[in-house]
């Protein structure tokens, strides 16, 4: 939790890894390309059994990264229509090369490429039926992205003024993946907004300070494609993009989930 006194920045991540370590739960070696990451008992986890999502505080273990640094790893099942369905690891590629602030750093990621899902494979061998027209074109490739920040859940925000400079920085984040990138994030929600701890000085003194992150890009997309139906997280869609989820994602309805958002996490935990 962000209350919690840290020894430096990098302690939050040792800790949720030194967390993970159960030994009632396997602990693996994975290989995210070239580079390998040790991980034990994932950190989150999605009860959507489409993406199958978790996420690990992995620390890595080959020569190609920083042998020993604390890192957050993404294992999912990644939806693909030809090009309609980008990497996010190739999102993150742009945003970090264009400057885009405030967003997770990339470290590597990849396809598992021998491991694919068809449904309408799926539905046709095991249940002998077709799938219905609305579903029959998903197609899912396992998939992994490391990025360099382990963040801490929005919920454990100390106070009103932190609440608010978290979202400030993700607006910023948003701001520039969309005038920089043009790219367009699309699934804005408290789950997907962080508070990253970094060291800074305060009078002389190091404190551990924090700053908002916009992280899953997994569903963003580039503004001149505009082809791909809305997602989004239910509870904080626009009223726009439930209505009509026919209709493209527009920045004003990304605002709209951030307004949703931060209501929702100020009438969850601010005393009032």
């Amino acid at each position: 939790m962000a209350a919690r006194e840290l020894d430096g920045a990098a302690d939050y991540a040792r800790q949720c890894f030194e967390e993970s370590l159960d030994p009632e739960w396997p602990w693996y070696s994975i290989k995210v390309g070239v580079q390998e990451f040790l991980v034990a008992k994932p950190r989150v986890y999605s009860d959507n059994p489409g993406r199958a999502a978790r996420g690990y505080v992995a620390v890595c273990y080959s020569p190609e990264s920083a042998r020993g640094r604390f890192v957050w790893l993404k294992d999912t099942w990644r939806r693909t229509l030809d090009d309609e369905y980008e990497q996010e690891g190739a999102v993150l590629y742009d945003l970090n090369r264009l400057g885009v602030q405030n967003v997770p750093t990339l470290v590597c990621h990849a396809d598992v490429s021998s491991h694919r899902f068809d449904l309408k494979d799926t539905l046709e061998r095991m249940h002998g039926r077709q799938p219905t027209r609305r579903r029959s074109r998903i197609e899912r490739v396992h998939y992994r992205v490391v990025t360099a920040e382990v963040g801490v859940p929005i919920e454990d925000f100390g106070n009103s003024w932190q609440l608010a400079s978290v979202f400030r920085d993700c607006l910023i984040g948003h701001r520039d993946a969309y005038a920089r990138a043009r790219v367009l994030h699309r699934d804005i929600s408290q789950g997907n907004i962080l508070m990253v701890p970094y060291d800074d000085q305060v009078d002389g003194e190091k404190v551990v300070a924090y700053r908002g992150m916009l992280i899953d890009w997994e569903f963003a997309e580039r503004v001149f494609r505009r082809s791909v139906p809305g997602f989004g997280t239910w509870p904080y869609l626009s009223v726009n993009a439930m209505n009509h989820p026919e209709v493209p994602v527009t920045p004003e309805d990304d605002l709209e989930s951030f307004f949703h958002s931060f209501v929702g996490l100020a009438i969850s935990y601010i005393r009032h």
